[in-house]
């Protein structure tokens, strides 16, 4: 019986050695598999996570610009009536007779510069500031002047007429004066060589003006917008049909065309070159604009006259990006300085928003 058992365990132990080394070639096998497809589930894994970012990454939506916001406020002092930027500084037109200089680095103003007895409207080019001035207060004659922006000097009068309140633009290098805001009046220039002002370009009550390379862009009370060669005058095209009346109205060149705000209906258009209508949003629009680098800046006032917001619209579609509530501070001029918009208030400050 032990013989037995002890030849049959010899015959398992035999057996098993057998299978051991027939099973040792699969398992040696199975273990080079194993970290190969651990390798190629890794790939896997990280592909799926580029493609999944190079998707996410296209489909992403645009950023949103951040909410807008006051960033400094300028104190300049008297009773700010309208601004212009050129020749590297912001320059304001002040009531009480002077043309304030204020440099956008430092904020501050550097020069205080006498212009006449009340300053209500101002232009720049690259190497001179204008400015419309009366000649005696509470008298309605007026007068071109043209400050030396080397000196801080006025250093041109031109010639004056009696015509009330003026509307002032530089564009294709020449001066363009609106010779009344307040009737039909002649669109005019400034005669550089003879200190003239010249010409009658049309006349109309016009209650805007904008000036962009050498295109000059006006709206009269009528309801129709005019686009001129900057340096003769030459009328390029002519659209009736916007909002009549004297609301206040604005025009902000934008590209190859231009955004018109209408304060009769609220309404902000955008005409390309040859005043087509491309856009055309509702917003309360009362007052002035500006374009800076990647906006469209509104100034709007709600149905009782009171409440006055600032809109970021983008300019290529007049998508509204952002608002910011003034109060009862409505600008008299938005400049547009890089990315930011100055906001020129009549209580004697200068809102800087970006």
């Amino acid at each position: 019986m032990s013989a037995y058992i002890a030849e049959l365990r010899r015959e398992l132990v035999d057996a098993a050695e057998r299978e051991r080394r027939r099973s040792a070639p699969r398992r040696a096998l199975a273990r080079s598999r194993r970290p190969l497809a651990l390798g190629l589930a890794s790939a896997a894994v990280v592909l799926a996570a580029v493609l999944g970012i190079a998707v996410l990454g296209r489909n992403a939506p645009e950023p949103v610009p951040a909410a807008p916001r006051i960033v400094a406020t300028i104190r300049v002092g008297g009773q700010p009536l309208d601004g212009t930027i050129g020749a590297g500084s912001v320059w304001i037109a002040d009531g009480t007779g002077r043309v304030l200089r204020v440099d956008p680095r430092s904020r501050r103003v550097v020069a205080r510069i006498p212009a006449g007895s009340q300053v209500t409207a101002i232009a720049a080019s690259g190497d001179a500031v204008w400015a419309v001035t009366s000649i005696r207060l509470n008298v309605h004659g007026h007068q071109v002047v043209g400050i030396d922006p080397t000196s801080d000097r006025v250093v041109t009068h031109v010639l004056p007429t009696a015509a009330f309140g003026r509307l002032l633009e530089v564009a294709g290098g020449t001066v363009w004066v609106q010779s009344d805001m307040q009737a039909g009046g002649p669109l005019q220039r400034v005669d550089k060589r003879k200190d003239r002002i010249v010409g009658d370009f049309g006349r109309s009550w016009r209650s805007a003006i904008a000036g962009q390379g050498d295109v000059l862009w006006t709206l009269d009370v009528n309801g129709v917008l005019e686009r001129r060669d900057a340096a003769t005058g030459r009328l390029l095209a002519r659209r009736p049909g916007f909002a009549a009346g004297q609301a206040p109205t604005a025009i902000a060149p934008a590209g190859r065309g231009a955004w018109v705000a209408t304060g009769e209906d609220g309404a902000v258009t955008r005409v390309t070159d040859d005043l087509k209508v491309r856009d055309r949003v509702e917003l309360g629009a009362r007052g002035p604009m500006a374009v800076t680098d990647g906006s469209l800046w509104v100034t709007t006032v709600d149905a009782k006259g009171i409440n006055v917001e600032l809109v970021r619209l983008d300019p290529g579609t007049g998508q509204v990006l952002g608002r910011l509530r003034l109060g009862a501070r409505l600008p008299r001029a938005l400049v547009a300085v890089g990315d930011e918009v100055w906001a020129v208030i009549g209580d004697g400050t200068v809102l800087v928003i970006r």
